[in-house]
């Protein structure tokens, strides 16, 4: 099997955990601003026991109340 083959594979069964498992790895906020999915497949360079990965990254905005204290901050002071 070549390295695309495997790497398609790969892709696939991350793909199926990222439906098995959108509500583990999706933070639980009001306040997401972005959500970033990666997905690291390995080349055939690295060492055999580097397994596959999946990061997800969440930015999310501060609560309101801090916003508004922000917004009003006089910065000339």
């Amino acid at each position: 099997m070549s390295y695309r083959d495997k790497a398609i594979a790969v892709c696939k069964m991350a793909g199926q955990e990222l439906i098995d498992r959108a509500e583990e790895l999706i933070v639980n906020t009001e306040a997401i601003k972005d959500i970033d999915i990666w997905i690291n497949i390995p080349s055939e360079t690295d060492d055999p026991m580097v397994v596959p990965e999946i990061q997800v990254t969440t930015s999310v905005y501060p609560k309101r109340e801090t916003i508004t204290k922000i917004v009003s901050m006089d910065i000339d002071k």
